[in-house]
C-alpha cells in the first residue's frame, strides 16, 4: 500500500506494537486477524494522509521471474513488473488500498470490508475502477513504447 518494502515493514512493526498495547481493547466482535489488519491499514492511511506519497518507484523488480535462460523474456518481465508497480503506486489511495488487499493479499471482499469498514459493493467498484485505471495507464505506456 505504501510501495516501499522497508517502510511497509516499519508500519507493520508499528501496527504490531499498537495492537499489543491495545490488546485489552480487543472486544472479540470480529476475527483477531481483521482487527490486526485494520490497525495496519489505518497506519498506512495515516502515513499517506500525513503528506507522504507512495509515488516513488517500487521495490518490485521482477527478479523473481528471471531465470537467466531467456534474457529477452527476463528483461521484458522486469519492465512489465516495474510498469505495473508504478501504475499501482499512482492509483489514488482508496483504489490502491482496495486493489492491493483484493489482488495482492488475495482477500475476499467480505474480509476487506471487515478490515476497512468499506461496504462490499463500494469495494467492488473501487477494485473495478482501479483495474480500469491500470489498463489505461499500462495501455498508454504500451502505446508510447510501440511508437518510439
Amino acid at each position: 500500500m505504501v510501495n516501499d518494502a522497508r517502510l511497509g515493514e516499519e508500519l507493520a512493526q508499528d501496527a504490531l506494537a499498537r495492537a499489543y498495547t491495545s490488546l485489552g481493547s480487543f472486544r472479540g466482535d470480529c476475527r483477531f486477524r481483521h482487527w490486526l489488519f485494520r490497525i495496519a491499514v489505518n497506519g498506512c492511511r495515516d502515513w499517506l494522509k500525513a503528506g507522504a506519497r507512495a509515488e516513488r518507484p517500487s521495490d518490485l523488480t521482477g527478479d523473481e521471474l528471471v531465470t537467466g535462460l531467456h534474457p529477452e523474456r527476463d528483461a521484458a518481465a522486469r519492465q512489465a513488473i516495474s510498469a505495473l508497480a508504478a501504475a499501482i503506486a499512482a492509483l489514488p489511495p482508496k483504489y490502491r488500498e482496495a486493489f492491493t488487499l483484493f489482488h495482492v493479499e488475495n482477500m475476499p471482499y467480505e474480509e476487506i470490508e471487515a478490515i476497512t469498514g468499506v461496504r462490499v459493493n463500494a469495494l467492488k467498484v473501487r477494485v473495478h475502477r482501479a483495474r480500469g485505471m491500470l489498463r489505461a495507464a499500462l495501455g498508454e505506456l504500451l502505446d508510447t513504447e510501440v511508437t518510439s
